[in-house]
């Protein structure tokens, strides 16, 4: 009748890195992010599942496509795309498992769009929400930020600053002149 139980409460714990690993400096050009979801380990840690990891692009810059798979505009190694609800300026994806200790490259192949503002300053935030149970479970924990609801994690990029054009006067070759000699300068434009 006294018999104390002792009960250990496993749970996931996800935490999420981002970065830019191909900035674009000009419309057109490519840019890659590269998203890292990693569970911790421990015994006291369980598998993740529902995994939703959304991305809001900066409004500069688009995916090439919205498909997953090797070579398309969203590369997932690590874990199964379960639902895929992206769209050209939002990576919006379901993954279906992360067990206690594993991780998930997401990569992200996106381009410099050609109404992008040049000497715009590009930056991104990802985030992701999971749940404790596979499945819709009443029971289970998730990321809805509810009392102990708090299964989320985000990360942003290093910002990086679009090009602009540069326009140079340089020094003729021959510095001395006569007065009243004709002197001419070469204007140099660059334009990224």
């Amino acid at each position: 009748t006294g018999n104390t139980t002792n009960i250990t409460i496993v749970e996931p714990v996800l935490t999420m890195g981002k970065v830019t690993t191909t900035a674009g400096s000009d419309a057109g050009d490519p840019v890659v992010y590269t998203i890292t979801v990693t569970n911790a380990t421990g015994a006291n840690v369980s598998a993740a599942y529902d995994i939703n990891v959304l991305d809001l692009l900066d409004s500069s810059i688009e995916l090439v496509n919205t498909s997953v798979g090797a070579g398309q505009g969203i590369e997932v190694a690590g874990a199964t795309v379960t639902a895929n609800n992206s769209s050209s300026g939002k990576l919006d994806i379901v993954l279906d498992e992360l067990a206690a200790g594993g991780s998930v490259t997401i990569t992200l192949h996106a381009k410099v769009k050609a109404s992008a503002v040049s000497g715009s300053t590009i930056s991104n935030t990802g985030s992701l929400t999971y749940t404790s149970l596979p499945g819709g479970n009443p029971d289970e924990r998730t990321g809805d930020g509810t009392g102990p609801n708090d299964y989320v994690a985000s990360d942003g990029s290093d910002p990086f600053v679009l090009a602009t054009p540069a326009i140079d006067k340089l020094t003729p070759a021959d510095t001395t002149y006569a007065i009243g000699e004709t002197v001419t300068w070469d204007i140099l434009v660059t334009i990224p």
